[in-house]
């Protein structure tokens, strides 16, 4: 049985690359496969192995002055889905095209699933829950009622800023597979004039909330 690794986090990197370098190193050493970015604002990976081999890389990243305190999302599976390990670099962590035109610092608050699943259960008039995710992935599952914006890669959001003008006012809670999207979605509409007290991100995305309540959830379909 292996051990999978989801996981990111934003964070000022002064040398992005030599970090890439040197996490290549740890994880080569570890027998770890998989797939991980950095840049110069944080990482975003994710990597399967030996139980015991996955731990000794949380503590690894943990006793890191730039990594510690990630939120990892673990997973098991009878075999590794990696064949191999890719470490790069990447000038964004998330292809938005839009990267100086929003400042990744304003983050909106952060969301429980526990806390979502409760708003959806008193049917809140002024909620509205959006989808970051690319379009194949809402059409293999999707949180009810959610609406799904008009674009077919995430990268498209800049260019439908329009589309989300309906929404201001209301309670908006943004959500994607992990959460990573959800990062720069929030600081784009922020600096496009939505109040930030009024934006939510949920916290772990779509894997943590049907971790936490599977068929019994709002979560229909696959993720």
């Amino acid at each position: 049985m292996k051990k999978v690794l989801l996981y990111y986090k934003f964070v000022e990197i002064e040398d992005p690359k030599q970090l890439a370098q040197q996490h290549k190193e740890v994880c080569t050493a570890l027998q770890l496969k998989g797939r991980i970015l950095i840049s110069e604002n944080g990482i975003n990976g994710t990597v399967g192995g030996d139980p015991e081999l996955i731990e000794k890389y949380k503590e690894y990243a943990n006793q890191h002055e730039l990594l510690e305190g990630i939120d990892f999302k673990e997973s098991k599976s009878a075999s590794n889905p990696f064949s191999d390990l890719s470490v790069k670099y990447r000038g964004e962590l998330v292809t938005t095209d839009a990267k100086d035109e929003f400042q990744l610092c304003q983050r909106v608050q952060h969301i429980k699933p526990k806390t979502l699943h409760l708003w959806m259960q008193q049917e809140q008039e002024d909620l509205v829950l959006l989808d970051m995710r690319n379009d194949y992935e809402w059409r293999i599952g999707r949180f009810k009622d959610a609406i799904r914006p008009p674009m077919k890669y995430f990268r498209d959001l800049k260019d439908n800023l329009d589309f989300y003008e309906q929404f201001k006012g209301k309670k908006i809670v943004l959500f994607c597979t992990g959460g990573i999207r959800c990062e720069p979605a929030s600081a784009l509409l922020v600096e496009n004039g939505f109040d930030p007290d009024n934006l939510y991100q949920l916290e772990g995305g779509i894997m943590k909330y049907v971790d936490r309540y599977g068929s019994d959830g709002f979560y229909i379909g696959d993720c």
